[in-house]
């Protein structure tokens, strides 16, 4: 089974690592921190890599099964919320025509 690594950071200005899930699980956590987990997950040649070069930079075929959104408005956050409204409501009536179409 392929070992996966997620780009692992205690706060946004330190430099990040990449960790195994596992290690994740077992990492004592600081209440006191901020920490940051990447969606994008890192094979062993790329992890191989971002030891040799110091850096996720540059690297590209990464891959994912997370999907986010991220709703913000500058100046009304009322429309992020109707944003996040429509979203919901385009996605549960596109599963519910999956499910209803032969």
């Amino acid at each position: 089974m392929q070992q996966y690594y997620y780009n692992f950071k205690e706060g946004l200005n330190s430099k990040g690592k990449l960790v195994t899930l596992e290690q994740l699980e077992n990492f004592q956590k600081d209440p006191n921190k901020d920490y940051y987990i990447s969606i994008y997950k890192y094979n062993e040649d790329q992890k191989k890599r971002v030891e040799e070069k110091g850096t996720i930079s540059g690297i590209k075929d990464v891959t994912t099964d997370i999907l986010v959104w991220d709703f913000d408005s500058a100046t009304n956050p009322d429309d992020a919320r109707k944003d996040v409204v429509l979203l919901s409501f385009a996605l549960f009536f596109a599963e519910w025509y999956e499910c209803a179409v032969p």
